[in-house]
C-alpha cells in the first residue's frame, strides 16, 4: 500500500508541476502587490512583471501604468526599468484618492491592477445618537467619516448611575451625597453596517441592555491600514427613550370637562426626569387646535390629564395625546406615537338669546301683520337637544298672550296693528332650560307719515368679479332725528324676497353713506343675498325694506336666450341675461355641448354629435361662463337651459359654433437626405394637430452670412396626418453649413420643428481672380483665392506653356500648396516665334464620402508628365522656398492618393511673354558672338568719334518752329541732356531702319509715365518708341548698362488679347462640367478692344516713308499717334508746297474710330509717292522716293512710323504738316 501511496503522490505532484508551466506560459504577468493602502503625502512602490513568452518581441520598456478612471498613462519619470521584464513606479507625495493602475504592454496589453487608497487614519464620527424606546431597547446609530482608506469599527460600551449615599456630618445631622456607581464589565454592541449608515442595537431580551443605568458610556475604536481612532461618546440613557403611547380612556365628562387616563408600566424610570405632554382638540365643525388648559395626575403607574374649560356644551370633540421626557435636548423626534380619542360633553341651558336690532322688522304690504328677523345661533351654541327660540309679547306695556302664526330659525310672524306699539322679548331654550339673558325688538305704533321715515329707491346690484352685492337707497325725506341705518342680508329664499334660508346679519352704516357693499364670498359658498335697510331714530324706526323680487315657485322658468363668442382658439364665451326670472327662483344653468363634424353647409336637425355630451352645471348667480380645453378649428353645438328646486326651464335653441384657428404643433421629423454640392433634399411629416386650416410651411436655411425662407404651399384638404413632404433645396453653396427648420402656418406659425444641420458636399470651385506678374531677378506670379472656394482648396495648379507658332511645343503644371503666390525662371527665348503662357486654377478635393456625385469628373484623362516633366518651367511656391525634392513631394501628397476626386476650376489666364525679333542663342554662342562683337564696335567707335567730332565743330542746333512753340530748348553745353527725360534712351533698341535721325533723342518731349509705358515693348510691336531706339550711337545719347533690352519680351499682353490669338479651349482633364466650359469661352471671346497687335513680319513688308529732314512732332498723351490730334509739324519750306489733301475716305477705319497701324504705314509710302511725281518739277527734292517698298532709299531723317490708332482727322493733320525736300 505505502508503495502505491507513493506512485499516486510522484504522479501527483508531476501533474501540478505540468499544469503549474502550462499556466505560466499563458500567463502575462502581474503587479505585486495588488493592493496599496497609504496616507495622504505618503509614498508608494508598485512593481509590474511581465511574461515575455506572452509578449514575444517585447520588453518592460513597453510597460506603463495607467489610470483606470482618466485612461491617462502615469508620468514616465515615476517609472524605473529594473530588467527586460520589470518595471516599478514610485507613487510619491500621494494625494487622496481610491484608484485602480493598470500595467500595460501598448494599447492592448493588459498585464495586472494595483488598487491604490489614500486616505486618513480613522476619524472622529459626528452625528453619534442612541434613542431608547419605553426602556425595553436602544438602538444607537452613526454615519461612518468619508475616508479613502476602509476602516473597521468596534463598539463597546459601560454604563454607570448616580448614586445617592446618606451619611451623618459631625453635628450629628443626616446629609446625602451622590456618586457615580459605574459597571464592573464591558459589554459589545455588535455593528450593523448598511453603505455609509451603522447601526448598533441593544435590547432586554439580548441581555445587553442596562436600562437601569442613567449613563452609557461608548468607546468607538476605529481602524485602517495607517492607523487608529478611539473615541468616548456619553449618552443619557433616561432623557434618551421615547415612552410608548398612551393609550387612554375619556372619563368624567362634562358640560366643560373631560379626563383621560392610561397606565405607564415603566413609570418609576420616567418619573426619575419627568414627562411632558402635547394636547390636541378638535371641536365638531371646526378644526385642531392645541389645548393648554389641562391638569395632570399620576399615581403609581396610573395617570390621568383633566380638560378643563372645553368651549361648548352638548359638542363632540376629537382629542389627541403625546408625551415625551423632560430633557434639555428635546426635540420632535423624542415624541411618542399619537393616540386619539372621541367624547362628546353634556347639555346645558343656551349660552345667550339670538342677536337682533332695533329696526330688525317688516310690516307686510297689507299692513296687518309683522315679521320679526333675528341672528341665528350656530348649532355649537344650542347647548343641548330640541334648541327652539321663544317670544313673549307685550302690547302698550302689557303682557299679552300672542302667539305667532310661524315661527322659524330666522324669523317670526305675529298679527300686527298699526295703532298699537308692540315689545317682543326673544330667548333661546332647549330640554334643559331657557336662556337667562334676552333680546328685544319694539315695533311703534304705524303713524300715517311713516314714508316720510323710510329710505326711498332701493337698489341690488349683484358683482361677479368679486361676488358682492352691493345696496343702495336714498335718504328719507324725514332726516330730523335720524341716528344711521341698518343694513340686513341674508342667504334668500327662492321666490321670496322677504325670506331667510340662513342665518341673518346686519350692520350699522353712517347716517351720511347711502351705499353697502357686502364682504367678499368665497367661490365654493357663495349664496344668493336678499338685502333690506332700515332708518334708525332716536325714538321710533319703520322696521325693514328690502329689495323687490317678486315670483312664484311653481312658475315656468324662462327660455334663455345665451350669446356665444369664440374669443380664441380653445374658448368659447356664453353670455346670458335672466332678468325676466327673480334670481332668488333659479338655482343654477345647465349647459351641453358636442363636438361636430366642421362642414359649411352644416343643418342642425341632420347634425351628430362625434364624442359624447358634455354638461356642465353652473352656479345660479353667474350670467356668463366660458368654454375651456376645446379644440382649435373645431366647430361644436351648445344648448342651455336654466332650472330650479321643482323644474327645468325649456332649453335655448342649439347654436353651431367654430372656435378659432391656433399655431399648428410643430411638423415632425425633419430630414435632411440626398446632399449634392449645390442642393439637398429635406422631409418631414405634417404636425400632429392642424389646428387651422393648413396653409403653407416656412423653411428657415441659415448660413454664416445669410438666412433664406423658402415657402411651400400646404393643401390641407388632402394633408394626410403621416404624408411626408419633401422639398429640394436649390442653389445652395458648395461646402458650407447650413442650419434648417421648418414651421407650418395657419393664422399664425407654429413652432420651429426639430432643428438639424447639415453640410452641402464639395463643388467645383471658381477660378482664381487678379493673376499677375511682378518682375525682379525672377517672376512672381500672384493671384486671388476664389470668390466662391466651393471647398477647402487644398492647393492651385500652375501652368506654364511653351508655345512655338501657335504650336504647344511643352507645358508642365506646378502644385501650390498654402500660398497664393510661387516663383517662376522664365526659360530663355530660342527665337521670335516663341513665347509663354501663364494658367493658374483652384483645386479642391474630395474623399469618399464628399464627392458629389451629379458633377461630370474625369480625374485620368490629363498626362501625368505634364507634373513632373519640365523642371525648368515648374512654379515654385513663396513663403517658404521649397527644394525640388519637396516640391514634387507636396504635390505627389495629393495627386498620388486613390478614391480621391479633384474638383478643378477654369484656368486664370496670365500674362504671356512672346520672344524678341533675335532669336535666342545658346550661352556659349552668345558669349563668343559678344566679344567679337565687342571688339569690332570698339574700332568702329573710335572711327565714328573721331570723325564725328570733325563734323560735329561746324554743326548747328536749329530747332522745328512746332518744337520751338512749345517752349524745347536743347541746352547748349549739357551734356547730360537733362532738358530731355533721362529715361528715353533707357529703353532704346539697337536697330532702326533710319539711319540719321540725328536730333531726335534731344527734340522728344516724353514724359515719364509715356516713356515706361512704352519702354518694354517689343520691337515688333510697331510702337514709335521702338522707331527710334537704335540713335544713341549716333545722337551721342548716353544709356545705363542696366536697361538693356532683353530678347525676351519684358512687357505682358492682357490675358483677353492673348485668348483671342489663342483661340484654345480647355480639355475635359480640366475636371469641370460642360457648362462651365461653354461659359469660360463665351467669357473670353467678349472683349472690349478688338484690336490684335500686328505681326512683327507686317513691318519688314513696308519700306519707310520718305519725309524731309528736320522734321520735328508731338506723339500723343499715351504714344499713339492719331489723325484728329494737332501736331506741330512745321517745316520752312525752300519753296511753297500745294497742300493735297490725304485721302481719308481711302483708310481702313474700323468701327472705334482708328486706323491699324500697317495700313497707315502703306497709304504713307503712296502719299509720298505722289508727292514726289507732282512737285520734282518745282521742288529739288533731298531724296529720292524708291520706287518700292523694298528699294534702298536715301534719305536725310526716316520719319518712324506711326504706332497705334488713328483717326481720320489725325491722319490728315500729320500729312499737311509733313514736308518732302
Amino acid at each position: 500500500m505505502s508503495l502505491i501511496y507513493l506512485t499516486l503522490k510522484i504522479f501527483i505532484l508531476i501533474e501540478c508541476i505540468l499544469l503549474h508551466f502550462s499556466f505560466a506560459s499563458r500567463f502575462p504577468g502581474e503587479t505585486i502587490p495588488t493592493r496599496v493602502e497609504i496616507g495622504i503625502g505618503g509614498s508608494a512602490n508598485i512593481t509590474c512583471r511581465m511574461n515575455l513568452e506572452v509578449f514575444q518581441g517585447k520588453d518592460s520598456s513597453s510597460l506603463t501604468f495607467v489610470e483606470e478612471q482618466t485612461g491617462l498613462p502615469v508620468p514616465r519619470s515615476h517609472i524605473a526599468i529594473i530588467n527586460e521584464t520589470t518595471i516599478v513606479y514610485m507613487l510619491r507625495n500621494a494625494a487622496a484618492q481610491n484608484t485602480k493602475y493598470l500595467c500595460k504592454s501598448g494599447k492592448n496589453g493588459g498585464i495586472g491592477v494595483t488598487h491604490v487608497s489614500v486616505g486618513t487614519a480613522p476619524l472622529d464620527v459626528k452625528d453619534f445618537k442612541c434613542r431608547g424606546y419605553d426602556y425595553s431597547y436602544m438602538i444607537c446609530k452613526f454615519t461612518i467619516p468619508e475616508n479613502n482608506l476602509l476602516t473597521q469599527y468596534t463598539l463597546n460600551y459601560t454604563t454607570t448611575t448616580l448614586w445617592k449615599e446618606s451619611y451623618i456630618d459631625k453635628n450629628g445631622t443626616r446629609l446625602y451625597r451622590m456618586h457615580y456607581l459605574p459597571q464592573n464589565y464591558v459589554q459589545r454592541c455588535e455593528l450593523e453596517i448598511h453603505g455609509k449608515e451603522v447601526t448598533c442595537k441593544l435590547s432586554k431580551v439580548d441581555r445587553n441592555y442596562r436600562s437601569s443605568y442613567e449613563f452609557f458610556k461608548f468607546a468607538l475604536f476605529g481602524i485602517n491600514a495607517i492607523g487608529s481612532n478611539l473615541q468616548s461618546l456619553e449618552i443619557n440613557n433616561y432623557e434618551s427613550v421615547i415612552p410608548a403611547y398612551p393609550e387612554f380612556k375619556v372619563v368624567n365628562i362634562t358640560t366643560n370637562s373631560a379626563n383621560l387616563t392610561w397606565r405607564v408600566v415603566m413609570f418609576s424610570f420616567y418619573a426619575k426626569k419627568g414627562l411632558e405632554y402635547e394636547v390636541l382638540l378638535r371641536p365638531e365643525n371646526f378644526g385642531w387646535s392645541n389645548h393648554t388648559d389641562y391638569e395632570v395626575h399620576s399615581r403609581g403607574m396610573d395617570y390621568s390629564l383633566l380638560l378643563r374649560n372645553l368651549p361648548y356644551a352638548y359638542t363632540k370633540y376629537n382629542v389627541s395625546l403625546r408625551i415625551r421626557v423632560v430633557s434639555r435636548h428635546s426635540d420632535d423626534t423624542m415624541w411618542s406615537e399619537l393616540y386619539m380619542q372621541s367624547f362628546e360633553t353634556l347639555p346645558r341651558i343656551p349660552d345667550a338669546p339670538p342677536k337682533t336690532d332695533n329696526g330688525s322688522f317688516f310690516i307686510d304690504p297689507n299692513e296687518t301683520r309683522v315679521r320679526l328677523y333675528w341672528q341665528q345661533l350656530p348649532n355649537y351654541r344650542y347647548n343641548g337637544p330640541h334648541f327652539e327660540y321663544i317670544i313673549e309679547t307685550k302690547r302698550n306695556g302689557y303682557n299679552i298672550d300672542l302667539k305667532p302664526l310661524s315661527i322659524d330659525n330666522t324669523s317670526a310672524i305675529f298679527p300686527w296693528k298699526k295703532e298699537h306699539q308692540y315689545e317682543f322679548v326673544i330667548k333661546s331654550r332647549n330640554n334643559v332650560g331657557e336662556s337667562l339673558e334676552s333680546s328685544q325688538i319694539i315695533v311703534p305704533a304705524w303713524p300715517d307719515s311713516y314714508k316720510l321715515n323710510s329710505p326711498k329707491w332701493i337698489r341690488n346690484i349683484y358683482h361677479a368679479a368679486n361676488r358682492t352685492y352691493t345696496l343702495s337707497w336714498s335718504a328719507p325725506a324725514n332726516i330730523t332725528n335720524l341716528v344711521d341705518y341698518t343694513v340686513f342680508w341674508c342667504p334668500s329664499k327662492p321666490n321670496v324676497l322677504n325670506e331667510c334660508k340662513g342665518s341673518l346679519h346686519f350692520e350699522h352704516v353712517n347716517k351720511y353713506e347711502t351705499k353697502f357693499t357686502t364682504a367678499p364670498q368665497h367661490r365654493d359658498q357663495e349664496h344668493i343675498l336678499n338685502l333690506a335697510v332700515s332708518a334708525n331714530y332716536i325714538d321710533t324706526n319703520m322696521g325693514m325694506h328690502w329689495t323687490m323680487c317678486t315670483a312664484d315657485v311653481t312658475s315656468d322658468l324662462e327660455n334663455l336666450e345665451p350669446e356665444m363668442t369664440a374669443i380664441s382658439a380653445r374658448t368659447i364665451q356664453l353670455d346670458w341675461s335672466p332678468d325676466r326670472v327673480c334670481s332668488s327662483l333659479i338655482e343654477g344653468y345647465n349647459i351641453t355641448y358636442c363636438k361636430v363634424k366642421r362642414n359649411v353647409n352644416i343643418t342642425l336637425e341632420s347634425d351628430k354629435c362625434l364624442n359624447e355630451n358634455v354638461t356642465i352645471t353652473v352656479e345660479k348667480t353667474a350670467k356668463k361662463f366660458i368654454l375651456t380645453n376645446l379644440t382649435p378649428y373645431s366647430t361644436y353645438k351648445i344648448e342651455m337651459f336654466m332650472f330650479s328646486k321643482l323644474k327645468n326651464g325649456k332649453s335655448s335653441d342649439a347654436k353651431i359654433i367654430t372656435t378659432k384657428e391656433e399655431a399648428p404643433s410643430a411638423p415632425r421629423n425633419l430630414l435632411c437626405g440626398n446632399r449634392t454640392s449645390n442642393s439637398a433634399w429635406l422631409s418631414w411629416l405634417h404636425p400632429e394637430h392642424f389646428n387651422g386650416n393648413l396653409t403653407s410651411y416656412t423653411i428657415v436655411l441659415k448660413s454664416k452670412n445669410h438666412v433664406m425662407n423658402y415657402s411651400v404651399e400646404a393643401l390641407n384638404g388632402l394633408a394626410k396626418l403621416n404624408e411626408t413632404i419633401t422639398f429640394n433645396l436649390k442653389d445652395l453653396s458648395s461646402f458650407t453649413n447650413y442650419t434648417v427648420y421648418v414651421t407650418a402656418h395657419t393664422v399664425e406659425a407654429s413652432l420651429p420643428s426639430n432643428i438639424i444641420n447639415f453640410q452641402t458636399l464639395i463643388g467645383i470651385p471658381s477660378k482664381p481672380l487678379h493673376m499677375t506678374a511682378v518682375e525682379n531677378n525672377r517672376t512672381v506670379m500672384h493671384w486671388s483665392k476664389p470668390e466662391k472656394p466651393s471647398g477647402r482648396v487644398e492647393f492651385y495648379e500652375v501652368s506654364v506653356k511653351v508655345w512655338h507658332k501657335d504650336q504647344l511645343q511643352k507645358q508642365r503644371i506646378s502644385t501650390v500648396i498654402g500660398t497664393e503666390s510661387c516663383v517662376i525662371n522664365m526659360p530663355m527665348c530660342k527665337d521670335a516665334d516663341y513665347k509663354h503662357t501663364l494658367e493658374v486654377r483652384a483645386v479642391n478635393v474630395a474623399s469618399d464620402s464628399e464627392i458629389d456625385q451629379q458633377i461630370f469628373i474625369d480625374n485620368n484623362t490629363e498626362d501625368e508628365n505634364i507634373y513632373e516633366g519640365n523642371n525648368e518651367l515648374v512654379c515654385i511656391a513663396t513663403g517658404k522656398l521649397q527644394s525640388a525634392s519637396e516640391f514634387n513631394a507636396l504635390s505627389l501628397s495629393y495627386r498620388g492618393v486613390k478614391n480621391r476626386v479633384y474638383y478643378k476650376s477654369v484656368w486664370e489666364k496670365g500674362p504671356f511673354y512672346g520672344c524678341a525679333a533675335t532669336s535666342k542663342l545658346s550661352t556659349d554662342t552668345m558669349w563668343a558672338l559678344g566679344s567679337t562683337f565687342i571688339l569690332l564696335m570698339t574700332l568702329t567707335l573710335v572711327y565714328m568719334l573721331h570723325d564725328k567730332c570733325s563734323k560735329m565743330k561746324n554743326i548747328k542746333c536749329t530747332l522745328p518752329s512746332g518744337l520751338a512753340e512749345i517752349g524745347v530748348y536743347p541746352t547748349k553745353g549739357a551734356a547730360d541732356h537733362s532738358v530731355l527725360n533721362n529715361d528715353i534712351a533707357d529703353k532704346i533698341i539697337e536697330k532702326t531702319p533710319f539711319s540719321n535721325f540725328h536730333t531726335l533723342h534731344d527734340d522728344l518731349p516724353f514724359n515719364n509715365e509715356h516713356h515706361h509705358l512704352l519702354s518694354s515693348m517689343c520691337n515688333d510691336s510697331g510702337y514709335l518708341g521702338d522707331a527710334v531706339a537704335g540713335l544713341s550711337s549716333t545722337a551721342g545719347i548716353s544709356t545705363s548698362s542696366n536697361d538693356t533690352v532683353d530678347d525676351n519680351c519684358a512687357n505682358y499682353v492682357p490675358n483677353e488679347e492673348f485668348t483671342v490669338m489663342e483661340q484654345n479651349l480647355p480639355t475635359s482633364s480640366d475636371a469641370y462640367m460642360v457648362m462651365e466650359m461653354i461659359k469660360a469661352n463665351d467669357d473670353r471671346m467678349h472683349i472690349d478692344n478688338p484690336y490684335v497687335p500686328p505681326d512683327a513680319s507686317l513691318e519688314s513688308d513696308l519700306a519707310p516713308i520718305s519725309i524731309s529732314s528736320n522734321i520735328g512732332f508731338i506723339p500723343t498723351d499715351n504714344n499713339y499717334v492719331k489723325p484728329n490730334q494737332k501736331l506741330n509739324w512745321q517745316q520752312t519750306p525752300t519753296k511753297s508746297i500745294p497742300t493735297t489733301e490725304f485721302p481719308i475716305d481711302s483708310l481702313s477705319i474700323n468701327e472705334t474710330g482708328y486706323v491699324r497701324p500697317d495700313q497707315l504705314q502703306k497709304d504713307a509710302y503712296e502719299r509720298n509717292s505722289l508727292i514726289n511725281a507732282t512737285q520734282q518739277n518745282e521742288i529739288k527734292p533731298t531724296l529720292q522716293a524708291p520706287t518700292s517698298p523694298l528699294q534702298n532709299v536715301n534719305i536725310d531723317i526716316a520719319m518712324p512710323p506711326i504706332s497705334g490708332y488713328v483717326t481720320p482727322k489725325e491722319l490728315s493733320a500729320y500729312f499737311q504738316q509733313q514736308r518732302i525736300s
